[in-house]
């Protein structure tokens, strides 16, 4: 017990203290705050919230803590009003976009910490059923394990005041460990643990990170860069960990110090770790525990990882138990200030698996994924790893103090923990010298230098996501970015996440910073998600409304994904089913949510949409759609249609990740048209359809702004005759901006016009037939793109595709007019000052409106010469500074006598102190050297003296592309700093103000005009007669399927496996047919199909197809077993399919570690557990079982005992020792409660059972000994079953007019929803029916017994009948049930087996559940029977 009470001060525990300190010695009343963000898709009760936090508050003293801002002490107040706020955005343009600006500005602002409580709560409305979630803490009275226990608690107390059960809630006190901590600082333990680290951390070198010389205000937000680790990287170092049983963490942290190595060359590093520093009684304590143990490690170069992390492990051992030394007092021990230190480690490392701290939580039906946020840290730099998933993905944030470490920096140390992390994982055995070079040199760095150089460039990449499964079209899409000379990791993310990914701050799709996000999408999928009740019928009108609601969901997660990712995003519409496809009522509800979502993305913008009927045209294939694919395993379409779609994307992919073509330069004779002009005369020259087709597309690129020139060797005479005078041309003399038609050669006519246009190189085509001329263009004019249409079709010519246009695209051929005139003006002009003022230049210089906010961020893209730093704003960014009181934001507007060149520049900034620090100053050089960036200078200093400023401060960050504005700043004599990173320059207010054009000194700068920033794609990544190929013999679907499995027959045959020609002839007739299925060139008899990229569901499709063409019927087991062609041809040719009966089927391979077993329900079959595989992600192994007697000739289990006794002794056989973790969906369900009894009777553990809707044994001991199957019994449950499976998807069911099916209605609908392939013979079903009837029939027999293992039983909201579920009697434990809103029929599809596989992770992960209510088990027969419908009716 404790005798402090309330409102008694008592001092801080060691580790407030030190934060305390900290606060008072840095200057910085930000730092140390923390919290977390989620958004939310239910309306949230502010009033029911606010009770609920009440009540926390009431049960957990430590968030009620008030501390002394003057001495270090704390009291805690009896109570506190619930720190819960509504702020109302939905009335924003973009509310998202509000609410995120919102966030990140909420954590600059500062905490009193003589003000309880020292945490807040507000829930920010985005609109009518949605919001976002922001908790915001200081970090003096919670850690992140206690905030992850604070999450929970307030979102259970929510839940349990909206059912008014009353059930009791945990609590906490602060206090005893107060006291602990207390006793320990007067102990002589406390002496002992500063002596340690006194000796431990003797002659300290000097600070790894130096003070920036070169820093400027960060505006109170820390630096942070995010890097998400490759998944295969970290699935090989997980797996590498668990075969060297070494620590994950302690892995981590060796990787971190080698980083820390690379980028210094020293060997003595100094970490600090995150330890959480919780006793076994403070586990759930809501409060601050967490602190900092020093890591001092000396690197030797010839050491390897795994020593190094054995090194770490056995120094962390003995650190560990002095980790109760206060760091403050460490720090004084040590005599930091001696040693120019801030602290003793160089960086702060906290490593936070999903087992220690997981911000996954539940309000209501929603399952919600807390994302962390930081405010300023006083330390250099802090490098956060977190697994964000199940799936046990990791990203790591580098958190960086400005007054360090450059953006550039950070940004290039993220980027080489990749690669470090990569080259381990390749070579573990490698000395850390060998990873790490700058081991290898004795010098030691004394530190990292303020101006390091820019980070590695990083690898392009493409992210697929898609709503169907689509493996098949990565490999087409990584032939063409090949042949685009684009090196990019492509990766497809996992079955329909569509939304998770754009929505997911942490997700790999929001965090793509180089390459491109593609999103395919099959509408009708979208009917997959909404939930469909039992006997409701389909409702055409609520079908329609649900797709538009999706359509506008979709358009605002795109919105979304673009606010937080730079890269082109592009949403590929694919090809309905024929069913969708052939007119009536779903043809144009899908139609209409199509154009819905068209015109939605047109209002985002940054969202290239391509449909199938675009691709239908260009790349047409014989079968587009696989309608066994489609309902065996979501694979709709051939494996043409995937090449088809993936060679659509990959052409657009290369218009978005190019650099922009702004001129067509073409050729006239036989490009143009056929024949010489100089030799055939006007009428001679043949005008074909393909000199017609180039002309109808050079005429529809200059309406969306491109300008078209020509350049030929020719009389120019004659040419612009043909324009005159021939009527049947298409290309008209007004489509041609400037020519250049003489008989120079082409490259200089090229550069000339490039000139006269003030364009750069890189922004032209030129369309040449003679190879000769292309040649030249090729060796003396690099940047520009040649292609010489030749004899391909015109619409195959890439270089020739433009964007969609926009109002100003459209200008653009109206504005090169303009500035035509305006050099015919200078160059009549007698001097410059005359030139200047015969324009009459109009300069507007205003606070921006609303619709000017669109413009003004889009001048940020695209303006990087006159760009003091190359800043990218959002409508969102403009909108708050221009609110924020001390804030000057201007748009600039200039015209002159010739024409408008509309908004042409931004200037933001903001007062700190006395001076007005500028955050942008930009302006297109289209106006560059007439006075307006003079008018800009002087705009600020009347600004700065509206607000009382004394100076006008410019920094600006050094660019390759921004010496204009450099070059400009340095005549005004500010200049104070300088280097190869950044300048500063300096203006009194009065000398900004007074800042004046003089046009008798000054001249127009020969400055090509801004662009967009430059393609990702390199210079010339095609050549001329690539282009040919490409428009030519690529330009068919069966030659792009051809070239892509050459290009993987390559990359196989550089691999060291040998490679063996099929031989017999079942061995190439499957060889042929898993050729066509996988996409392959060619497999040899002993490659491995899985290995080649075959995988479940492709598994399925094989079967059935192996059925169709070649009259073969194996199981799908059959794969699995062997997996080679020769294995599988062996098996086939020795027709022992039936009598080598094994249960066990390897549905996804994974880890190989914390397998799961599915038991089958009554069908026999372990496919239907395919999508709960899918839905664990791929890192989870699963199993599944089969019974007997689906195959000809197997026998039937007699009873539900014998069936348990085989699968087990199956799966002992595969690991021969658990835990053993199980699931069964119905009568799975007691099949795999009967293999936990005897797992537990032979002395093996069980690690999770779990049932999905699985009745109950007959408690009442009259088991129907006689019980059969009728035909009738039969039809009614499976008639039950197919209205229901028939409702979820949507789809009419056969027979639905009459109240049984026939057993041919029964196999014809089977066959639409994938429950049996098609070409399923009467046999078959046959043998499925036994098996059903068969389990029917034994479990009605079955005796179960007790078991020890506790159930996590996923129950179906909607029930189906009056079915008893009480497995009360039958465990000693207890019975954790968790409710899925679907009915029994339904769970094991999308979206409700996610639900399952959410909470099934977490469970095999060791994290108890949140469950819907809980039953306690009593254990033996004679329990009460009533209690599990007592507790379902409370619940």
């Amino acid at each position: 017990m404790h005798d402090t009470t309330y409102l008694d001060w008592f001092d801080l525990t060691t580790r407030q203290r030190s934060i305390w300190l900290d606060l008072q010695t840095s200057g910085s009343v930000t730092n140390f705050q923390a919290g977390v963000y989620a958004e939310v898709r239910q309306a949230i009760d502010i009033e029911r919230l606010r009770a609920a936090v009440r009540d926390v508050t009431e049960r957990h003293d430590g968030l009620r803590l008030r501390i002394d801002a003057r001495h270090p002490r704390q009291r805690i107040e009896p109570a506190i009003q619930a720190p819960v706020e509504a702020v109302d955005l939905s009335r924003e343009k973009n509310p998202d976009k509000a609410a995120l600006a919102f966030i990140r500005n909420l954590f600059t602002q500062p905490f009193s910490l003589d003000r309880s409580p020292l945490f807040q709560i507000l829930i920010l409305r985005t609109g009518a059923q949605r919001s976002y979630f922001v908790v915001r803490m200081h970090h003096i009275i919670l850690d992140a394990i206690g905030l992850s226990h604070l999450l929970k608690d307030i979102a259970e107390t929510y839940d349990t005041l909206e059912t008014a059960s009353g059930l009791a809630r945990p609590a906490s006190s602060y206090l005893p460990f107060r006291a602990e901590d207390a006793a320990y600082c007067d102990s002589p333990r406390f002496r002992r643990d500063i002596d340690y680290w006194k000796q431990r951390l003797a002659d300290l070198p000097e600070a790894l990170f130096a003070p920036r010389t070169d820093s400027f205000s960060a505006d109170g937000r820390p630096g942070v860069v995010t890097l998400e680790a490759d998944a295969g990287d970290y699935k090989r170092l997980l797996q590498h960990c668990a075969e060297t049983k070494l620590r994950v963490g302690n892995t981590l942290s060796a990787l971190v110090a080698m980083l820390l190595a690379s980028v210094s060359g020293r060997r003595d590093i100094v970490l600090g770790v995150a330890v959480p520093g919780r006793g076994k009684d403070a586990r759930s304590t809501i409060g601050l525990f967490s602190s900092v143990l020093p890591l001092r490690l000396d690197m030797e170069p010839t050491q390897s990882v795994p020593a190094l992390v054995s090194a770490i492990t056995e120094s962390l051992g003995r650190d560990y138990l002095h980790y109760r030394a206060p760091i403050d007092d460490v720090c004084r021990a040590v005599g930091l200030v001696q040693k120019r230190r801030q602290n003793v480690f160089d960086v702060m490392i906290s490593y936070m698996p999903l087992e220690v701290v997981d911000f996954h939580v539940e309000i209501g039906s929603e399952a919600l994924r807390f994302i962390p946020i930081r405010g300023p840290d006083a330390n250099p730099l802090a490098i956060y790893i977190s697994e964000i998933n199940e799936g046990r993905p990791f990203t790591l944030e580098f958190a960086f103090n400005h007054n360090y470490l450059t953006q550039e920096q950070a940004e290039g140390m993220a980027a080489e923990f990749g690669r470090i992390l990569r080259a381990f994982v390749d070579d573990p055995s490698a000395s850390l010298a060998a990873i790490v070079p700058a081991l290898g040199a004795r010098d030691t760095i004394a530190a990292v230098p303020a101006n390091a150089p820019d980070r590695p460039t990083e690898k392009a990449h493409i992210r697929l996501l898609t709503g169907f499964t689509a493996d098949p079209i990565v490999a087409p899409l990584k032939f063409w970015l090949g042949k685009l000379g684009l090196d990019a990791k492509v990766s497809l993310a996992d079955y329909n996440q569509i939304f998770q990914e754009l929505m997911d701050p942490t997700s790999p799709t929001r965090r793509n910073r180089q390459g491109a996000n593609v999103v395919l999408v099959r509408i009708e999928d979208w009917l997959r998600e909404r939930p469909v009740k039992i006997g409701h019928e389909t409702d055409e009108a609520e079908d329609r409304r649900f797709l538009m609601q999706i359509a506008s969901e979709l358009a605002g997660a795109l919105s979304k994904a673009i606010a937080a990712s730079p890269v082109p995003h592009l949403v590929v519409i694919c090809p309905p089913s024929p069913e969708w496809d052939a007119g009536g009522e779903r043809a144009a509800a899908q139609q209409e949510a199509l154009a819905h979502l068209r015109d939605r993305l047109a209002s985002v913008g940054g969202v290239d949409l391509v449909t199938y009927a675009e691709w239908r045209d260009l790349y047409p294939v014989e079968t587009e759609y696989d309608a066994a694919g489609d309902k065996l395993g979501h694979l709709p379409y051939t494996t043409a249609a995937f090449a088809a779609q993936a060679t659509m994307a990959a052409r657009r992919l290369h218009l978005l990740l190019r650099a922009p073509i702004k001129v067509i330069a073409a050729d006239c004779d036989n490009t143009l048209w056929g024949g010489v002009v100089g030799e055939d005369g006007v009428e001679g020259i043949r005008l074909g359809e393909e000199h017609l087709a180039l002309q109808r597309r050079l005429v529809e690129a200059a309406k969306s702004g491109v300008l078209i020139c020509l350049v030929s060797k020719n009389i120019e005479a004659d040419v612009l005759a043909v324009l005159e005078r021939r009527p049947d041309m298409v290309l008209k003399a007004e489509h041609i901006v400037a020519h250049r038609i003489n008989w120079k050669p082409k490259s200089d006519n090229l550069r000339s016009l490039a000139a006269e246009l003030n364009l750069g190189l890189d922004s032209f085509v030129m369309l040449d037939d003679n190879p000769i001329e292309i040649g030249e263009i090729e060796a003396n004019c690099p940047q520009a793109i040649p292609c010489p249409p030749g004899t391909v079709r015109f619409d195959h010519l890439w270089p020739l595709d433009v964007r969609a246009s926009t109002r100003e695209d459209q200008k653009r051929v109206e504005s090169y007019r303009q500035n035509a005139q305006r050099s015919k003006a200078r160059e009549a002009a007698a001097d410059f000052k005359g030139f200047i003022e015969g324009l009459g230049l109009k300069i507007a210089i205003e606070k921006p409106s609303d619709a000017e906010l669109a413009r003004l961020a889009q001048l940020t893209e695209r303006t990087n010469q006159f760009n003091i730093n190359g800043s990218k704003l959002t409508i969102a960014d403009l909108n708050a500074r221009r609110r924020t009181p001390g804030n000057a934001v201007f748009s600039v507007s200039v015209q002159d006598k010739f024409g408008d060149y509309g908004i042409v520049g931004l200037i933001a900034a903001h007062k700190d102190g006395l001076r007005l620090e500028v955050d942008t100053l930009l302006m297109s050089c289209r106006v560059l050297g007439r006075g307006v960036e003079h008018g800009m200078i002087a705009a600020l200093g009347r600004a700065a003296g509206e607000l009382g400023a004394a100076t006008v401060e410019i920094p600006v960050r050094v660019t390759q592309r921004n010496l204009p504005v450099r070059q400009f700043l340095a005549t005004l004599g500010g200049l104070r700093e300088a280097d190869d990173q950044a300048e500063l320059h300096v203006l009194t207010q009065e000398a900004a103000a007074a800042c004046a054009f003089n046009p008798e000194t000054a001249d127009l700068p020969d400055v090509p005009e801004d662009g967009a920033a430059p393609g990702i794609l390199p210079e010339r990544h095609v050549n001329g007669d690539g282009w040919v190929e490409i428009a030519g013999s690529l330009a068919g679907v069966d030659a792009v399927m051809e070239a892509a499995r050459d290009t993987g027959a390559a990359e196989r045959l550089a691999a060291p496996k040998a490679y063996r020609e099929p031989e017999t002839a079942t061995e190439k007739a499957l060889a042929e047919l898993l050729c066509e299925s996988m996409a392959l060139d060619r497999i040899g008899a002993d490659d491995d199909f899985f290995e080649l990229g075959l995988h479940s569901l492709l598994a399925v499709q094989l079967v059935s197809r192996l059925r169709e063409r070649l009259g073969i019927q194996i199981p799908v087991r059959s794969l699995f077993e062997s997996s080679t062609v020769a294995k599988l041809a062996a098996e086939i040719d020795s027709d022992t399919r039936g009598s080598g009966y094994q249960p066990l089927v390897p549905l996804q391979v994974g880890n190989g570690l914390n397998p799961l077993f599915c038991c089958h329900p009554g069908n026999g079959d372990a496919v239907g557990y395919m999508r709960l595989a899918n839905a664990m992600g791929p890192e989870q192994t699963v199993y599944g079982f089969e019974a007997s007697g689906l195959a000809p000739g197997e026998p039937l289990a007699t009873s539900v005992e014998e069936m348990a006794r085989v699968y087990v002794k199956a799966m002992i056989t595969a690991y021969p020792s658990g835990p053993y973790n199980l699931i069964g969906w119905s009568f799975g369900g007691g099949l795999a409660f009967e293999m936990a009894r005897q797992i537990e009777e032979a002395g093996q553990e069980v690690g999770v059972l779990a049932f999905m809707d699985s009745v109950a044994p007959d408690l009442s001991g009259q088991h129907a000994e006689d019980f059969e199957m009728t035909d009738d019994l039969l039809l009614d449950g499976l008639t039950a079953q197919i209205r229901v499976l028939g409702g979820h998807f949507g789809v009419e069911t056969t027979g639905s007019q009459v109240e049984q099916l026939t057993w041919s209605d029964v196999m014809e609908n089977f066959q639409r929803f994938g429950v049996v392939p098609k070409g399923y013979t009467p046999e078959d079903m046959q043998r499925k029916m036994a098996v059903f009837s068969n389990c029917v029939v034994i479990f009605s027999r079955y005796r179960a017994g007790v078991i020890k293992a506790p159930i996590l039983h996923f129950r179906a909201l909607e029930k189906l009948g009056n079915w008893d579920y009480n497995w009360g009697p039958y465990t000693t434990a207890g019975i954790y049930n968790i409710r899925i809103k679907c009915n029994h029929f339904l769970m094991g599809f999308e979206p409700h087996v996610n639900k399952v596989a959410r909470h099934l992770a977490k469970a095999l992960n060791g994290e108890a559940p949140r469950t819907s209510w809980y039953v306690r088990g009593t254990g033996g027969l004679n329990g009460d029977a009533s209690a599990e419908s007592r507790l379902d009716g409370a619940a």
